[in-house]
């Protein structure tokens, strides 16, 4: 069974979405959750933090990016959202962890994909990403809230 190609706004969120991490990886060697919206005349939107208040926990700029996100997607034509986030994978083998980017990407009429990039930061190479890991879920995006 071979799987379908995602379409163009998920292709365009996603490569947008790494070149962003990838800036923000070789500046700051990590960054903040942001968030992108790409409109029906296929302009993006940049939605970020620049510095939060010391202390603010990451799950609170991520969900702020979601509702910032959800709130344009409600009132303006998009045809493609993403958030996209630094995280750390657990190995299952170790107690170490591994830094990948997530960049969950939905479209107007598609699922909410999300994908977890493993990397390594080079600084004579730039920004390695591993293969991605996966998977779709339920609409999260495009909803009213």
């Amino acid at each position: 069974m071979t799987q379908e190609p995602f379409d163009e706004g998920t292709r365009v969120m996603i490569t947008k979405a790494l070149e962003l991490a990838q800036l923000h990886l070789l500046d700051k060697g990590e960054f903040y959750p942001f968030g992108l919206t790409l409109d029906k005349e296929g302009d993006l939107a940049h939605f970020y933090v620049n510095e939060p208040e010391e202390g603010t926990p990451v799950g609170e700029v991520y969900d702020d990016m979601k509702r910032r996100v959800r709130e344009k997607t409600a009132n303006d034509p998009c045809k493609a959202a993403a958030i996209v986030s630094r995280i750390l994978i657990p190995n299952d083998d170790t107690d170490e962890r591994q830094t990948a980017v997530r960049v969950e990407v939905e479209t107007e009429t598609g699922p909410l994909h999300v994908f977890g990039l493993p990397y390594a930061v080079d600084e004579e190479k730039g920004v390695d990403f591993e293969d991605p890991i996966a998977h779709a879920q339920e609409k999260e995006l495009f909803v009213a809230g």
